[in-house]
């Protein structure tokens, strides 16, 4: 992380890709050795309902940006029962295609950082997306699934034009 704390990132996202304890660990440091960064959290739908409300109280611990797909991408009302046990806010939206698909989570209001893939839903139906988003007041992310140069120039173009996105 220092190369990058050094060239001005501020913001980590770590995958879930080793154990809760080795993964809070790996937080613990880069919160002790960076104080002005921000982390996130990928859990890459690896949860359960029960495990994802432990693990992000965990997260709650340490003031942790976003908990990214914690469950599996189709159990909205699990999202919205994990968005009321765990003050993180819960970051998804990669797996969808359409603002239809989306609906469950924007009703329930189980979502704080949606993150539509461009790759995956294209540039018009993202916007429809970031639209419904914002009515809502969540934030907007783009998410740049094969991080290609056509697509990291879409999502800069999308973040340009999307009031919600502040953060590609």
């Amino acid at each position: 992380a220092k190369p990058f704390i050094g060239r001005g990132f501020r913001i980590i996202k770590l995958y879930f890709d080793r154990s809760a304890e080795e993964l809070l660990a790996s937080i613990d440091v880069l919160q002790s050795a960076f104080s002005d960064i921000d982390i996130a959290v990928d859990a890459l739908w690896r949860f359960s309902l029960e495990e994802a409300i432990s693990f992000g109280r965990q997260l709650d611990d340490r003031h942790i940006r976003w908990f990214e797909c914690p469950l599996l991408p189709e159990l909205a009302d699990e999202h919205a029962t994990l968005s009321t046990e765990i003050r993180t806010p819960i970051a998804l939206g990669e797996s969808y295609r359409t603002h239809f698909e989306l609906q469950p989570f924007f009703t329930s209001k189980s979502l704080d950082v949606l993150q539509p893939d461009l790759g995956r839903s294209g540039i018009t139906e993202s916007l429809r997306i970031a639209a419904t988003a914002h009515r809502q007041s969540i934030a907007i992310v783009p998410h740049v699934s094969i991080a290609g140069g056509p697509q990291i120039a879409a999502a800069l173009h999308f973040a340009s034009m999307t009031p919600a996105c502040n953060l590609v």
